[in-house]
């Protein structure tokens, strides 16, 4: 299957969001941060991986997708924050008008798993996907 780069400050999702793209035949790096992604990205670390998953990073999403864009990797955005003008509602729009480069779907926390193996099946298989 997939490798997957997981971005996102909170240990209990990586820890969770790893098992579960485990179970569904994925294997998983992760990052705590942008910092992580970054050092990862610097290291040659990205070379082989398949798709990123970025939570909002209070609003620092944007610029780790752009970031991870320029080596090639597409991101899914997994954020709670989905009220209006929110970082769910704001990369919608930004899928919708495919005005970030790397953005290839929208998740909402909570997350059901089949919605989550869902958008990464489709992801890596290059079609968008908004949940």
């Amino acid at each position: 299957m997939a490798k997957i780069l997981i971005v996102d400050d909170e240990l209990e999702v990586r820890e969770l969001l790893t098992k579960v793209l485990g179970i569904g035949g994925h294997s998983v790096i992760a990052a705590d941060g942008p910092e992580m992604a970054d050092r990862f990205k610097r290291e040659g670390a990205l070379k082989d991986v398949d798709l990123a998953i970025v939570d909002g990073l209070n609003g620092e999403f944007k610029a780790v997708i752009q970031s991870l864009s320029k080596v090639g990797l597409n991101s899914v955005l997994l954020s709670a924050d989905d009220s209006v003008g929110g970082h769910v509602d704001t990369a919608r729009k930004l899928l919708e008008a495919r005005t970030l480069p790397g953005l290839v779907g929208v998740l909402t926390k909570p997350v059901h798993i089949d919605e989550l193996l869902g958008t990464v099946a489709a992801a890596i298989s290059g079609a968008n996907r908004e949940v």
